[in-house]
């Protein structure tokens, strides 16, 4: 594991700083594609695929 998630723009970030919210919580047994579908929705939702760490346009829209 980096740490990062794949989150290239949290790397320069300072930890004892860094704050976020959890936006939703699933069960274990969630399958992955609804995870990953509803993390996509999130991404648009709050404009965070150009205005996030991810970096711009790294995951397809669901």
């Amino acid at each position: 594991m980096n740490g990062h998630g794949g989150n290239i723009r949290l790397l320069p970030r300072d930890p004892s700083t860094f704050r976020f919210s959890l936006l939703r919580v699933f069960d274990p047994a969630t399958p992955i594609s609804k995870t990953n579908a509803a993390e996509c929705h999130f991404k648009y939702a709050l404009d965070s695929v150009i205005r996030g760490m991810n970096g711009a346009g790294q995951t397809a829209r669901v």
